[in-house]
């Protein structure tokens, strides 16, 4: 088999789309900020994580994709993360998922816990769709 080649994008855009609700989603940004609320520049440091982080989700994708050698595998994986007070996920949760595809879900969660992320002052969850498909 050739090179692969492998499409995959993480929608991280901070503003809500007209069709459906925004890709990425956590705490209300324009809300009266609480004490220990996130401060914008903290979502931007945030999705600066998951942006740098996106080739090794891919690879998760793209191993099994190998393995399968099937053009129809792909698809959109929804990612949950909380993010806690040690620069660290605290928890990683994979759904909905249009991939039937387990290796790959844990493969993602293992990936993601690796990351370092900004440090909150309370944890906070955030979710990214992640939309797969190969590129040949």
């Amino acid at each position: 088999m050739g090179a692969l080649a492998v499409v995959a994008t993480v929608l991280l855009a901070a503003c809500p789309e007209k069709q459906g609700p925004p890709p990425v989603t956590g705490p209300d940004v324009d809300a009266p900020q609480d004490e220990g609320a996130m401060t914008p520049e903290q979502m931007e440091e945030v999705q600066a994580v998951v942006h740098a982080g996106q080739p090794a989700v891919t690879r998760c994708y793209t191993e099994e994709l190998s393995r399968r050698a099937d053009k129809s595998f792909k698809g959109k994986v929804t990612v949950k993360i909380l993010i806690g007070t040690q620069q660290a996920a605290q928890k990683v949760e994979i759904g909905p998922s249009e991939l039937n595809a387990p290796a790959v879900h844990d493969c993602i969660r293992e990936t993601i816990m690796r990351w370092e992320f900004p440090a909150l002052v309370k944890p906070n969850w955030f979710t990214y769709p992640f939309q797969f498909s190969p590129a040949y």
